[in-house]
């Protein structure tokens, strides 16, 4: 029975959907035990069930539609571009220092690799800092 559930369910691989097929087709005893298979599945997910599933899966597609909304993650762009150093020098300084430090960049971006290795300079020295604005360079601004 368990291999009916899965042929009906479509959890079996190809070959052996086609191996239950052919076997289906030449066997009446479980050709008899599919068709029960099958005509149990409206009385285990009755209308009941049916219309309670598809409110939690509602109430589950809105949930994420309002935290999608709420996300306010730019694609590209300057900000896009400010928001993934942000993010890179969060994870040296803390997300508060990091927007402390991006706060005197300019809105096109023109000054931001200067900032972020002058303030990193102060914390990590020159060669650290030139490894970790290389990996900066590569993790935000290649993307945009």
């Amino acid at each position: 029975m368990a291999t009916l559930v899965r042929y009906r369910d479509g959890e079996l691989s190809p070959k052996s959907h086609q191996a239950v097929e052919a076997h289906l087709a030449g066997c009446d005893s479980c050709r008899l035990d599919f068709r029960l298979v099958r005509a149990a599945l409206p009385q285990v997910w009755g209308t009941e069930a049916r219309a309670e599933i598809a409110g939690i899966l509602q109430g589950v597609q809105l949930k994420i539609h309002q935290w999608e909304a709420g996300q306010s993650k730019p694609e590209s762009g300057a900000e896009a571009v400010r928001s993934r150093v942000a993010h890179q020098v969060g994870l040296f300084l803390g997300h508060q220092a990091a927007r402390k430090i991006l706060e005197p960049v300019s809105l096109d971006n023109q000054n931001l690799l200067s900032v972020v290795e002058r303030v990193l300079g102060e914390f990590l020295g020159p060669r650290a800092t030139d490894s970790v604005v290389n990996d900066f360079v590569s993790a935000t601004l290649v993307k945009n």
